[in-house]
């Protein structure tokens, strides 16, 4: 030890600090370096996580149309011709938001079980479509095959933010919003749009039996639970992100106000009326404006998502 001191000491200063950089360089490097592969893992997964959002939201988007076709559609076989102009347009723009998304899917090499609930979904549409173009359905039979269409996309978007990695992310504040604007909005969406869908085949034909009522009336208990649960997955988000209650609140006050004002007149005009005679297209018009306002917040609770990503990466 002596002799090794000895050696030190007779060093010139330029090598004794190059030895002593030697000596200390795994005691700040092996951190250095796993701080490092740390936050490039954290901007490797937020970017994963980006790219899945504007995925979900393009099917949001397809989603929103079939709710609108199924709609439109359940009018149309109902009887109601007026629609069917407005009914091939949604058909066509389904049509291109599914040419756009199936681009992306291969694009991005999903998950092979994506990819079968995707060709699946996809193969069930383009059935249902020409059946409906045909007119080989009824308004009750189109609704249901809708909603198992309706009920694929949004299996699809479960495993999307699972193969993404947005059903784990680590932010309490972003996992909350993941699981209010992804999990219980799109379905709180899609039980009041069917609601909307029931309500509008049985005004069009002008008839409702007392199972058709009882069936409404709890479809309409379905959408105000889920309002509520609704508002509740949104509460903890604003809990852990108070900033999220200034951007989202004042339109989920919006979108809860004109959903109760929607089942208010489902129960009035259908499930309780005595006798069927309210316009199918004004029943609609006011489901859809209580629909709107889910669609804005939607948008707007997307927005809120990326730019809390893009802060995680700041």
């Amino acid at each position: 030890m002596k002799s090794l001191i000895s050696f030190i000491d007779r060093l010139p200063i330029a090598r004794k600090l190059l030895l002593l950089g030697i000596l200390i360089l795994p005691t700040i490097g092996v951190p250095t370096y796993l701080q490092l592969k740390s936050s490039l893992n954290a901007v490797s997964a937020a970017s994963t996580e980006q790219a899945g959002l504007e995925s979900a939201r393009a099917l949001l988007s397809l989603i929103q149309l079939t709710l609108q076709h199924r709609a439109q559609a359940a009018t149309l076989l109902g009887g109601k011709n007026t629609v069917a102009a407005s009914r091939e347009a949604t058909r066509a723009a389904v049509d291109q938001a599914i040419a756009r998304i199936d681009q992306d899917q291969k694009a991005r090499t999903r998950r092979p079980d994506m990819m079968r609930a995707w060709e699946s979904a996809v193969a069930n549409w383009r059935e249902i479509a020409a059946a409906v173009d045909a007119r080989k359905l009824s308004d009750k039979e189109s609704t249901m095959r809708h909603t198992e269409i309706i009920e694929q996309y949004l299996s699809i978007l479960d495993l999307l933010l699972d193969d993404t990695g947005l059903a784990l992310d680590s932010e309490v504040g972003t996992h909350y919003l993941v699981r209010a604007a992804l999990v219980s909005l799109p379905k709180a969406t899609a039980t009041l749009s069917l609601t909307r869908s029931r309500g509008a085949g049985i005004l069009a034909r002008g008839e409702a039996s007392p199972t058709e009522r009882a069936m409404l009336a709890s479809l309409a208990n379905a959408a105000s639970d889920q309002a509520d649960d609704l508002g509740k997955a949104f509460d903890k988000a604003f809990h852990a992100e108070p900033e999220l209650s200034a951007a989202l609140a004042d339109e989920l006050d919006r979108a809860n106000t004109s959903i109760r004002a929607a089942l208010d007149l489902a129960t009035r005009e259908i499930v309780s009326a005595d006798a069927i005679h309210y316009a199918a297209i004004d029943y609609i018009k006011t489901f859809t404006g209580a629909l709107d306002p889910l669609f804005a917040l939607e948008a707007r609770a997307l927005d809120s998502l990326k730019a809390l990503l893009i802060k995680s990466t700041a």
